[in-house]
Order: C-alpha cells, then structure tokens, then sequence
C-alpha cells in the first residue's frame, strides 16, 4: 500500500510540473532605426531591400526598413531561449515556419517593467518569393509572408505569444502604406476568332496560368502594399480578336510618298485617296482621314515617334462605324 501511494504521490508530482504556467511576459517589435513598439501596434513589411548580414549586437540598428526584431521580456525564468514563428496567408493558410529561432539578451525598451529581463530575436525578414527566403545570409531568419496576411510568434514547441500583421511599407516618401487594393481583370484574345486561347490550351487551363500568375503579381507588388485580389476571385474573360480596322501609313521607315493612290474597302465601302509626291506620312494619312470621314466613318489618329533609323515618323489610322463599333479594312479589290 505504500508503495502504491508514492507512485501516485510521484505521478502527481510531474503532472503538476508539466502543467506549470510561465509568468506574464511581455513583447516589443524594434525595427532598422532601434525604434521601439508595443507589439499590438507592430506591422511587419514585406522586403524591399536585398539580403545583407545583421550585426553581431543585437542593440546596434541594423538598418533594414522591414525587417523587425521582436523583443520578449519577464521574469528570467519565465523567459523563452528559443521562438517559433509561423506565416499565415491573407486567408489563413499556413506559408512558412521557422522553428527555433534563438534569443539573445538585450537591455529593455524604454517603458518596461522594473526587473524584467529581455531577449531579442535577429531581424526577421517577411519575404515575398523562397529565393529571398533561401539566401546563405538570411536563410534562418527570413520566411515566406504575403500582404493581408500575419506572422504567430510561438514559444518554441509551445503556445502563441503574439500576433503581427504584414502590411504595407512602414517607411515611404508619402508615409506609411498600410494595403491597398486594386481591380484586375484578365480578357484573354482568341488567336482568331474561335479559335485558340493564347495560352492553356482550354479554359480551365487558361484559368490556371492566369490565377497563377496573378499569384505572383500579388507576391511583386505586394511590397509596395498593393494587393490585385485573391487569384480564385480573379475575373477572366475571353474574346475574338478585333477586326482588322488600323491603318498604318509610314509604317517602318516613314519615307516620304512616292505618289499614287491608297485604295481601301471600310465596312464593304471603297474608299481612294490620292497621294501627292514628297507627302509625309503625317500628311498622307490625314488625307486618308479625311476621305473616310467623307464616307461616313469615325477616324481616330495617332502620329508615331520617329524610329532611330527612319525619315520620318508614322501615323496610324483606326476606323470606326457612325454608331463606335470598329470598321473591318481591306485592300480594294478583295
């Protein structure tokens, strides 16, 4: 029987000691200038700056514009060697994980309770592609993030300290820039009408390489703190391509008019105009213009830049019906 009860003395013993809470402890993020904040008003950034080596003192700024170091301090005791961090999506999907990233001592911010002790962490990097994530000299503190979502801060094997949101740029020629959002559509042009996707092969498919795509248009821009929307929201949609309705008059080297006749068939309706010898492009083509104004139609003109190697610059013509829908062009005699 006494055996038997300093088992059970033993087995609650150890119970009690796994179950032991830590003490309060508290958090502060410091960035590339030494400043420090509470952690509730932290935002992480994802990286504008390539890779480069921190300090060896962790009190001395390392000068990163988005890189954080994240500060936890208490009771000595109470205190973490170790920290886990985790990266969640805009939706909440697990990205990244470091696991184990070490502490060393630091003196306390400014603020901090009387007798508390503090540990710091290196400068963590949320970064927007795994090449950043994998450089030699970042490769344990860098992990991937996205814009919208957040990095959990975790003793380590153990329960969440903190939350901190990944934002914008904290540091900008017009302050900070906490998200934006903009609207992206996708019209995909058919290789003739009825014809193939541009790319994909299907639509499904088609889809797949858009939304992926946007996926990394997210991850680019997304230091900037411009977000294109989520890729399953993405909206795509697929079109013929235009009728030929532009005329390109000069196209090439824009050479001045030998003379002649441009003769053309717009919507179905011959259209001649008369070109006088030494005419440049700019001048001929308003004298195609104006013929196919006299036929009814909508002309639209755009003088070119001359090209390095060319006379003079082009100019190109687009037609439209009275009523705004594009004209179809032909050579006369087609």
């Amino acid at each position: 029987m006494g055996r038997v009860v300093q088992l059970l003395a033993l087995v609650s013993c150890l119970g009690s000691s796994s179950t032991a809470q830590a003490g309060p402890i508290d958090l502060w993020a410091i960035d590339g200038r030494n400043h420090s904040l509470s952690i509730g008003a932290a935002q992480a950034s994802l990286q504008r700056s390539v890779p480069a080596r921190q300090p060896a003192d962790p009190s001395v700024p390392h000068g990163d514009p988005d890189a954080l170091r994240y500060v936890i301090g208490g009771a000595t005791t109470d205190l973490p060697s170790l920290l886990d961090i985790a990266s969640l999506s805009a939706d909440g999907r697990p990205l990244a994980w470091l696991s184990g990233v070490p502490l060393q001592p630091l003196p306390c911010p400014n603020g901090a309770p009387s007798g508390h002790t503090c540990v710091v962490t290196p400068p963590i990097r949320a970064v927007a592609d795994e090449i950043d994530a994998r450089h030699p000299l970042v490769r344990g503190r860098s992990l991937l993030a996205e814009l919208g979502g957040a990095l959990v801060l975790r003793r380590h094997g153990a329960g969440e300290l903190a939350t901190v949101r990944v934002t914008g740029p904290r540091r900008t020629e017009i302050g900070p820039i906490e998200r934006y959002r903009a609207k992206l559509r996708i019209i995909m042009v058919r290789l003739a009408p009825g014809g193939a996707l541009p790319v994909g092969g299907d639509r499904a498919k088609a889809g797949a390489v858009a939304r992926a795509a946007l996926g990394r248009v997210n991850a680019l821009w997304g230091s900037c703190g411009i977000s294109f929307g989520p890729p399953a929201e993405l909206v795509i949609e697929l079109s013929d391509p235009p009728p030929p309705h532009l005329l390109a008059v000069g196209c090439g080297h824009g050479l001045p008019a030998s003379g002649g006749a441009i003769r053309l068939r717009a919507a179905g309706k011959p259209v001649t105009t008369i070109i006088d010898p030494g005419m440049v492009p700019a001048e001929a083509a308003r004298r195609v213009a104006t013929s196919l104004e006299q036929a009814g139609f909508v002309v639209q003109i755009s003088d070119n830049p001359r090209m390095t190697a060319g006379a003079f610059g082009s100019t190109d013509l687009s037609v439209r019906r009275p009523g705004g829908s594009l004209a179809t062009l032909e050579p006369l005699g087609t």
